[in-house]
């Protein structure tokens, strides 16, 4: 209970000791509150908030001195790197994403070419054909596709290639191979008439596939 003459809030011990009297000022509790009612005209007298009651605040103005207050901005300058590099890198991290996600397609439209289909596909060839042959990306300008063909033989070995064909013409080449993708060198092939029955035949008709132009051996 809170004394209403001196407002002092005794502690639990000193209640305990004295239920009836402050231990601060002495006054009985009692005589205190039928004289502070007399004074309010026989109202209660209006009590503080007990201590650790929640109580509303409000900040009107407050006073720093200027060396604190420069000390404050420093500090609060140095805090806002780590957080300008975090809000940097996500930033970075999602332009890279989204220039991978639509900037590949968007650079193949503006040549006038086909983005490339990098997933492999078995090319179907006759059953007479020793080893097997698989398309990688494929690439067209107009009527000109250039396919990443994997040819694996019987012996496990593989052997990759770029063939270039015209589909308008039927005219093809192999314009560089290796054994692995990105070990290709530069052939200086020549283009010529794809034969029927042979393998170029069967990868330029796949090379060819939805082009508005096509020669009629690959159709």
């Amino acid at each position: 209970m809170q004394c209403p003459k001196c407002r002092y809030e005794p502690t639990l011990a000193e209640m305990q000791e004295s239920p009836d009297k402050c231990p601060s000022c002495g006054v009985y509790y009692a005589n205190a509150l039928a004289s502070a009612r007399a004074e309010f005209g026989g109202k209660d007298l209006p009590m503080a908030a007990p201590l650790g009651a929640p109580q509303a605040v409000v900040i009107v103005d407050f006073r720093m001195s200027f060396l604190s207050m420069v000390l404050f901005m420093v500090k609060w300058a140095i805090a806002a790197i780590p957080a300008a590099i975090i809000l940097v890198s996500i930033a970075v991290a999602l332009f890279s994403f989204m220039s991978g996600l639509f900037g590949g397609s968007e650079k193949y439209a503006a040549a006038g070419m086909d983005a490339p289909q990098s997933a492999e596909q078995r090319i179907p060839m006759p059953a007479h054909y020793n080893g097997e042959f698989y398309s990688g990306s494929v690439e067209r300008a107009g009527s000109i596709s250039t396919i990443m063909v994997r040819s694996k033989f019987p012996d496990g070995e593989s052997l990759y290639s770029k063939f270039t064909v015209d589909c308008a013409t039927g005219m093809g080449g192999i314009t560089s191979s290796g054994k692995s993708a990105s070990g290709m060198a530069a052939t200086g092939g020549t283009f010529d008439q794809v034969m029927p029955d042979t393998p170029r035949l069967y990868i330029a008709r796949h090379a060819c596939e939805g082009s508005p132009r096509l020669h009629a051996l690959l159709r």
